[in-house]
C-alpha cells in the first residue's frame, strides 16, 4: 500500500512539476513574443522573429538566432540573453541585455556606392562567413518615481578592433510619455510639437563616451591610404598634422579649445589609445536652461562658451 502510495505521490509531483513548467513556459513565451510583436507594430521593424528560447524562472530569457528585418537590411543577432527583465511594466525599469555574434544571412550589406563605403571595407576585413563576432551590453534602469531618471550603458566590443562604452543619466523625461514614431499615420510635424515641451524640462546631467582602440586605427589608416595611394605611415603623420593645425582655420576665440582637442585626437592616432569624451553640463543638465545660452554662443561664435557651458572634457590615454 505504502509503496503504492509512493508511485501515484511521485506521478503526481510530475504531473503538476510538468504542468507548471509548460505553463511557464507558455507565460514567457507570450511575454516575449507580444514585446517583439510591439517592436514590430511600432514600424521600427518589419518582422521579428527567434529560431530557439530557452528560460529560468528567475525571469532570464535566452535567444538564439534572433532575425531582424529592417527596410534595406536584414541580419541574425546570434545570441542574446535578457536578464533582471522587469516584466510588470510596458517600460521596463530595469533590463540587461548581452547580444553576441551577428550575421548577415544575405551576405554582408553593400555599402559601395554609399556615404558609408568605408564601413563596408572595414567590415569585409573583420567578418568571416558573413559574420562579425560583435558582442553588445545593455543595461538601463528607470526610476519614475525620482523625477523619471533613467540611468543606461551600453557597451560594444569587437575583438581586434575596438571596445566602446557609453554611459549616460537623464531625468524629467516620462519615457510612457513619449510620442509613437511608428504610428505612420501621424504628421512628423505633430510629432515633433508633441516632443518639443518634453525635451524642454528634460535634463542630462552626464554623459561619458569611450573609444578603446585595439585596432580600428590601424584598419582605417590602412584603408584611407589605399584610396590615395600612399604608404600608412604617411598617411597617419598626414592625419594627425592635420588633427593638430585644424584649429588654425577656426575663429580666434575657438582656437583654444580646438588645439587642445586637436592634440588629443592625433595622439589617439597613434593607436592603442583610449579616446574619452565627457560632459557634465551646466544647470544639472536643464535642456530649457541651456539652450538659449548655447545658442547665443554659437550665434556670436564663441565656441569656448559653449564647450563650458557642457562642461566638456576630451582626452586621451
Amino acid at each position: 500500500m505504502k509503496n503504492k502510495i509512493a508511485v501515484l505521490t511521485s506521478i503526481a509531483i510530475l504531473v503538476l512539476g510538468s504542468g507548471t513548467w509548460l505553463y511557464a513556459d507558455y507565460r514567457f513565451r507570450s511575454e516575449i513574443d507580444g514585446r517583439l510583436q510591439a517592436a514590430v507594430d511600432s514600424g521600427s521593424y518589419e518582422a521579428l522573429s527567434y529560431e530557439d528560447l530557452t528560460f529560468s524562472f528567475n525571469g532570464d530569457v535566452s535567444l538564439t538566432n534572433l532575425l531582424v528585418q529592417q527596410p534595406g537590411a536584414e541580419y541574425l543577432l546570434e545570441k542574446i540573453h535578457v536578464s533582471n527583465l522587469d516584466y510588470s511594466h510596458d517600460i521596463p525599469r530595469k533590463m540587461d541585455v548581452n547580444i553576441k555574434g551577428i550575421r548577415f544571412p544575405k551576405g554582408l550589406p553593400d555599402l559601395g556606392s554609399t556615404e558609408n563605403a568605408s564601413l563596408g571595407l572595414l567590415l569585409e576585413r573583420i567578418a568571416e562567413n558573413d559574420a562579425i563576432p560583435l558582442e553588445i551590453s545593455y543595461s538601463h534602469r528607470y526610476d519614475p518615481d525620482n523625477a523619471w531618471q533613467l540611468d543606461s550603458v551600453v557597451n560594444i566590443v569587437i575583438p581586434s578592433l575596438m571596445q566602446l562604452d557609453v554611459s549616460s543619466t537623464m531625468r524629467n523625461l516620462p519615457l510612457e510619455s513619449l510620442p509613437d514614431y511608428g504610428d505612420t499615420g501621424t504628421d512628423p510635424a505633430e510629432l515633433q510639437a508633441q516632443l518639443m515641451p518634453l525635451l524642454n524640462q528634460t535634463e542630462l546631467p552626464s554623459f561619458q563616451f569611450q573609444l578603446q582602440d585595439q585596432g580600428l586605427v590601424q584598419a582605417m589608416i590602412e584603408l584611407g591610404a589605399s584610396d590615395v595611394d600612399t604608404p600608412p605611415e604617411d598617411y597617419r603623420k598626414m592625419l594627425a598634422s592635420q588633427t593638430r593645425n585644424a584649429h588654425l582655420f577656426l575663429p580666434q576665440n575657438a582656437q583654444e579649445l580646438m588645439m587642445n582637442a586637436g592634440l588629443e585626437l592625433a595622439k589617439f592616432l597613434e593607436g592603442g589609445r583610449t579616446l574619452t569624451i565627457k560632459l557634465q553640463p551646466e544647470f544639472n543638465g536643464s535642456i530649457s536652461k541651456l539652450q538659449p545660452q548655447i545658442m547665443g554662443a554659437v550665434l556670436t561664435g564663441d565656441i569656448n562658451r559653449v564647450a563650458q557651458l557642457l562642461n566638456l572634457e576630451l582626452t586621451t590615454q
